[in-house]
């Protein structure tokens, strides 16, 4: 846990060390967690830490022309962006069915 406050670091060193000279390393262990607990209860961390970030700073997907690609090495988060989306026509099939004798066939739409 990276933001330790300072009562949280000296209760495990003094719970710790308590711990150990009662019961050794399994005492130490016990001791370190109890430390833990009652510095977070005499300094505790502050709530402003763990807040998420505003909406606004989030990257958001966009289709813009001339926008460049991004190369990205190792892991990043990144919005991504649409390259290329071609018109939106709706297209037809058409096939001719025809019958044994030469008949009149009909024609199905898809």
């Amino acid at each position: 846990m990276a933001n330790k406050t300072t009562g949280q670091t000296i209760g495990v060193v003094v719970g710790g060390t308590i711990g150990f000279a009662i019961g050794g390393p399994k005492g130490a262990l016990i001791g370190a967690s109890l430390g833990y607990a009652a510095g977070s209860m005499v300094d505790p961390p502050n709530s402003d830490t763990g807040d998420m970030p505003p909406m606004a700073s989030y990257p958001v997907q966009r289709s813009n022309k001339g926008t460049s690609v991004l190369k990205i090495y190792g892991t990043a988060r990144v919005a991504g962006n649409i390259l290329w989306m071609g018109p939106n026509h709706p297209w037809q099939q058409s096939e001719s069915t025809c019958g044994k004798g030469g008949g009149g066939g009909e024609t199905v739409t898809n």
